[in-house]
C-alpha cells in the first residue's frame, strides 16, 4: 500500500534576492566614493590639527624634559638587561666548568641537566626582557616618534579604512548577483576584517584614556605632593604612562605604540592640563614665599629693608604687588620713623615713594592714624573694664581699708586709674565718700575717749593715721595729756634722766648692765612710780622727789615688801626686783640687746640664764601651757634667733629660759612638753624652721612641706639632658619658677594641663572660647598682664605668666615662695591661691580635681624639659 505524503497547508517560499540594475550598483559605488572623499577631507583636518598638536607640545619644555627621562629610562633598562644577561652568561659559564671536573657519566647526565636549566633561565629572561622592552616600546612618546611616520601609520588607517568600504560595496554586490540568502550577506559584512579592526581600535583608544584617569587619580592620591611640582608631576605621568602600556599589553596584547595614537594625544592634552595647573600652583607658592620673605625684611624697620621688601614683591607681578606690599607695612609701622622710612624708598625713576606715589602713601598713612586711635581707645576701654573687674574682685578688703583709711586707699586706686587714663567706678567713689563720712565720725569719738581716758596718745598711733588733719589733732592732743600727765618738757626731761639711774642701780649685777632686761624692768617701775607721784601732786619736782624717798627706803633694806626692794639669788649673782612687774621691753629691743650679748662673746647658757631675755614670762608661760593642749605653738622670735645663732633646738632654749624665770620671779612654770610641731622645728633647718614658725598659714604650709618632703621644690630636680623641648623654653621655665620660687616641674605640669599637652602661647579654648594663652588667660588678664598674639613660649612665660602669679599671690597677702601645685592651679582657676579649692568652673573642674587629673601631664612635662 503506498504511503501518503503529508502536505502542509502552506509552503514555504525560497529566499528572493533584491534584484539591483546596473544604475542601482553605479549609484551605491558613487555614495561610497563621495563618502570616501569626505573621510579623505576630514582626515586631512585631522591630519593639520594632529601637526599642530604635536608641534606645540614638542616645543614644551617641560614635555622635553619628560621625554628625555622616559628614553633615559628605556636606556637604563636596556642595560640593565644587557647586564643581566652577562651574569647569567657568567654562571652557565662558572656552572658548566664545574661539571667538566667531574666523571664522563656525570658530565653527560650533567650537562643535560644543565643545557634544560639554561634553556629554561634563557628563555624565562629572554621573556622578562622581551615584556620589559615591549611595555617601554608601547609606552612611547608619541611627540617622540617621526611626524612622517605617525603620518604614514595614519594612512594606512584611512587606507584600511576606504578598503573596508570598498570591500562592503563587493560584499553586497556579490550577495546580490549570486542570488545568496540575506543572512549569508549580512554574515559575510560583519566578519568584514578592516571595519572590524578600525572600530576595535577606537574602542580600545577610549579605553585607554579611561584607564589612564583612574591611573593617573590613584598616583595624584598617593603623590599629592605633585599637583605643586611640575618636575615630579611629569616623573609620574611618565611612570604613569608606561604603566598604562604595560595593562593595555597585557589585556588586549598590543605594543604598537601608534595603535593609542589617538588616545595618547587626548592623554598628552590631559596632562598638559595638569602641568599648566601644577605650574600656577607653584607660581602662588613660590608669590607665597617672597611676600613672605618681603615681610620679613619689613620687620628691620629700615628703608633700605623695605626697599628690598618692595623690589621683591614687584617681582611677582607688577607694581601693584609693591603697593600692596607698602600700604600693608606702613600699617604694620609700630613707630612714625618707620613709616617715615617707607616713605623714603627711592623709586626706580629717582623720585622718592611718598612723592611719587602720594595717592598711596597718604591714605596709608591715615589708615594707620585711624587704627592706632581706635586700638587706643579699645586698649583704654579693656584696661579699663581690667581694672573695674579687678577692683571689683577685691570689693571686699577695698571696702574694709576704705572704712579703716578711707584718703589712703582713695589715693591708691586713683592713682592707678589716671595712670592708665581713666577713673574709678562709681560704687567707688560712693563708698569712698560714705567711708569718710563713716571714717570722722569714728575719729571725732576716738579722739573724744582718748581726751576721756587720760594717759598719752602713743607715737604709732599719731604715725599710723594717714589723714593728715586727723594727725594733727592728735599730735595736740598729745602735747596737752604730756603737759597735764608730766608737767610739760621738764617732766618728760626728768623721766629721760631716770635711765640713767636704773643702770647705775643695776650694773653691779651679773645680769644687769646696759640694755639688760633687769635694768628695763628698774626703770619701767621707777617711771610708773614718777607719774603716781606727779599724778597726786601735780609738781614735777615733788614728784621726784618722792620717787628718790621711795629708792632710799629700799635701800635700807629693812622692808622687804617696799617697791624697790632688790633680791639676788641663792648664789648672790643675778638681781631681780620681785615687787616690781616685770619689763615692758619690746621684741625689737630684746633682739638688739641678744646682738650685743653674742657679739661680747656671752654664751647660750648664760644669755638664756638672764630672766625675761627671750620674752616675756608670761608669754613663754602661755607656750608651755599650750603645749600640753595643743599641736599649734609658736616660740617667740628671740628663742628662734638663738636657736639659729647657736644651733640648737629651740624647744631647749625655751626651757632654759623659763627655768631661768621661775628662779628669778619665784614662779612655777612648767618646761615645754614636745609635740608634733615643736619636734619638727626642733629637726628642720633654720629656714623651714622660721616658715614652720610663722604667724602667716601659707608660710606654715611651706615650711611643713618643706621639712617632710611632700613639696617638689625646684632644687631637687635635676636634668637629664633628654628633653625635647627646645632649650631656650627649658631655660626661661627654670628661670622663672626660681624667682616665683616654685617647682619648675609643678609649672611645667599646669602649662601643659591648660594647654591640652601642646605648650602653645597661642593656644585658645575655655568656654565661648575667650581664653588664651599657657595658663588660659581672660580677656581682662591678656590686657592686664601683656599677653598679645605672636608671643613666644620663653615672653610669655617670663612676662604675663611670671607678673600674674606674683600679682595675685601679693593682693591674698602671700608670697610665691615654696607655692605648692595646688597653690598654683588654684590661682590660675579662682584667681586667687587663698579661694576655695572645691570651687568648680563652668566645665565643672575644681582646684582640687584638676591636680588630681595632672599625672600624666606631669610625666609629660619631665619627659619634655628633661627633668628627672
Amino acid at each position: 500500500m503506498a504511503r501518503i505524503r503529508y502536505q502542509p497547508a502552506t509552503k514555504t517560499k525560497g529566499f528572493q534576492p533584491i534584484q539591483l540594475t546596473t544604475a542601482g550598483i553605479s549609484r551605491m559605488r558613487e555614495e561610497t566614493s563621495r563618502v570616501v572623499a569626505g573621510m579623505e577631507k576630514n582626515r586631512q583636518a585631522e591630519q593639520k590639527q594632529r601637526a599642530e598638536t604635536l608641534k606645540a607640545m614638542q616645543a614644551n619644555v617641560d614635555y622635553t624634559e619628560q621625554i628625555t627621562k622616559e628614553n633615559k629610562k628605556i636606556q637604563v633598562q636596556n642595560f640593565k638587561n644587557e647586564q643581566e644577561s652577562i651574569t647569567q652568561t657568567a654562571e652557565r659559564d662558572e656552572l658548566q666548568a664545574k661539571y667538566d671536573n667531574n666523571a664522563n657519566q656525570s658530565i653527560i647526565s650533567g650537562l643535560q641537566d644543565f643545557s634544560k636549566t639554561v634553556s629554561s633561565i634563557e628563555k624565562k629572561n629572554k621573556a622578562r626582557q622581551l615584556e620589559d622592552q615591549t611595555k617601554l616600546a608601547a609606552s612611547q612618546d608619541i611627540t617622540t616618534i617621526s611626524a612622517d611616520i605617525v603620518e604614514a601609520y595614519k594612512q594606512g588607517e584611512f587606507s584600511l579604512l576606504k578598503g573596508g568600504l570598498k570591500n562592503l560595496d563587493n560584499i553586497r554586490e556579490n550577495g546580490v548577483k549570486s542570488g545568496e540568502r540575506f543572512s549569508k550577506t549580512l554574515s559575510n559584512i560583519a566578519g568584514e576584517v578592516g571595519l572590524g579592526a578600525i572600530g576595535k581600535q577606537a574602542l580600545l583608544n577610549r579605553v585607554y584614556v579611561r584607564v589612564h584617569s583612574s591611573i593617573n587619580s590613584q598616583a595624584l592620591q598617593k603623590n599629592p605632593e605633585a599637583a605643586k611640582d611640575p618636575e615630579k608631576l611629569a616623573a609620574l605621568q611618565s611612570s604613569v604612562n608606561t604603566e598604562l602600556s604595560g595593562f593595555m599589553l597585557k589585556a588586549y596584547g598590543i605594543s604598537e605604540p601608534l595603535y593609542f595614537a589617538d588616545a595618547k594625544i587626548k592623554v598628552l592634552e590631559e596632562n598638559e592640563v595638569e602641568l599648566n595647573r601644577s605650574h600656577e600652583k607653584k607660581e602662588e607658592l613660590s608669590k607665597e614665599i617672597i611676600l613672605q620673605t618681603a615681610d620679613d625684611l619689613g620687620l628691620k624697620g629700615t628703608t633700605n629693608a623695605y626697599t628690598a621688601g618692595y623690589e621683591l614683591a614687584k617681582s611677582t607681578g607688577s607694581y601693584a604687588e609693591g603697593h600692596t606690599y607698602l600700604v600693608n607695612q606702613i600699617g604694620f609701622a609700630e613707630t612714625d620713623a618707620q613709616v617715615e622710612a617707607i616713605g623714603n624708598i627711592i623709586t626706580d625713576d629717582g623720585r622718592l615713594y611718598k612723592d611719587r606715589f602720594p595717592n598711596k602713601f597718604k591714605p596709608a598713612v591715615q589708615a594707620r592714624v585711624d587704627n592706632l586711635n581706635k586700638r587706643a581707645r579699645e586698649n583704654r576701654r579693656v584696661l579699663k573694664e581690667t581694672l573695674d573687674n579687678n577692683l571689683y574682685e577685691a570689693r571686699e578688703p577695698i571696702l574694709q581699708r576704705l572704712n579703716e583709711n578711707p584718703e589712703e586707699i582713695y589715693k591708691q586706686v586713683t592713682k592707678e586709674y589716671y595712670a592708665q587714663g581713666a577713673t574709678p567706678p562709681s560704687w567707688f567713689k560712693e563708698s569712698y565718700r560714705s567711708a569718710v563720712t563713716g571714717a570722722n565720725e569714728r575719729f571725732a569719738e576716738e579722739l573724744a575717749t582718748l581726751q576721756r581716758a587720760g594717759g598719752v596718745v602713743s607715737k604709732d598711733r599719731i604715725n599710723r593715721e594717714r589723714n593728715l588733719t586727723n594727725r594733727e589733732k592728735l599730735v595736740t592732743l598729745r602735747s596737752a595729756q604730756i603737759e597735764q600727765q608730766y608737767g610739760g618738757q621738764a617732766g618728760l626731761d626728768q623721766l629721760k634722766g631716770l635711765e640713767a639711774i636704773a643702770r647705775k642701780r643695776t650694773n653691779i649685777a651679773v645680769n644687769g648692765g646696759r640694755n639688760s632686761p633687769i635694768t628695763y624692768t628698774l626703770l619701767a617701775g621707777m617711771e610708773q612710780r614718777w607719774r603716781e607721784h606727779f599724778t597726786a601732786t601735780q609738781d614735777v619736782v615733788k614728784a621726784t622727789e618722792l620717787l628718790e624717798a621711795d629708792l632710799l627706803e629700799a635701800d635700807k633694806k629693812e622692808n622687804p615688801n617696799a617697791l624697790f626692794a632688790a633680791k639676788y639669788d641663792n648664789d648672790g649673782n643675778a638681781l631681780s626686783y620681785p615687787n616690781l612687774s616685770s619689763t615692758d621691753l619690746d621684741t625689737d629691743q630684746r633682739l638688739t640687746l641678744l646682738q650685743t650679748k653674742i657679739a661680747a662673746k656671752r654664751s647660750l647658757g648664760e644669755i638664756t640664764d638672764m630672766p625675761s631675755m627671750l620674752g616675756e614670762p608670761s608669754a613663754l608661760a602661755a607656750i608651755s601651757v599650750q603645749s600640753e593642749t595643743s599641736n599649734n605653738i609658736q616660740f617667740t622670735r628671740e628663742t628662734m634667733y638663738l636657736a639659729a645663732k647657736f644651733g640648737k633646738k629651740p624647744s631647749e632654749i625655751h626651757n632654759a629660759q623659763v627655768t631661768a624665770n621661775n628662779k628669778a620671779y619665784g614662779t612655777n612654770t612648767p618646761l615645754i612638753n614636745p609635740t608634733i610641731k615643736s619636734e619638727a622645728i626642733d629637726n628642720a633647718n633654720p629656714a623651714d624652721a622660721k616658715l614652720m614658725n610663722s604667724i602667716f598659714r601659707a608660710q606654715n604650709i611651706r615650711g611643713t612641706a618643706n621639712y617632710t618632703g611632700t613639696v617638689n621644690r625646684h632644687m631637687r630636680y635635676t636634668f637629664s639632658g633628654n628633653g625635647v623641648s627646645p632649650i631656650q623654653h627649658t631655660n626661661a621655665l627654670v628661670e622663672v619658677a626660681g624667682q616665683l620660687g616654685v617647682s619648675p616641674v609643678d609649672l611645667a605640669t599646669i602649662i601643659g594641663f591648660e594647654t591640652g599637652g601642646t605648650y602653645d602661647p597661642g593656644i585658645v579654648g575655655g568656654e565661648g572660647g575667650n581664653y588664651q594663652g599657657l595658663i588660659q588667660f581672660g580677656g581682662p588678664e591678656r590686657a592686664a598682664y601683656g599677653v598679645v598674639p605672636g608671643m613666644s613660649f620663653e615672653d610669655q612665660l617670663r612676662g604675663p605668666v611670671r607678673r600674674f602669679f606674683e600679682d595675685r599671690f601679693a593682693r591674698a597677702g602671700m608670697s610665691t615662695q615654696g607655692a605648692t601645685l595646688e597653690d598654683l592651679y588654684t590661682t590660675v582657676i579662682a584667681g586667687n591661691p587663698g579661694a576655695n579649692r572645691d570651687a568648680q568652673d563652668s566645665f565643672g573642674t575644681s582646684a582640687r580635681s584638676g591636680v588630681a587629673k595632672m599625672g600624666p601631664h606631669r610625666e609629660a612635662a619631665m619627659r619634655r624639659f628633661g627633668f628627672q
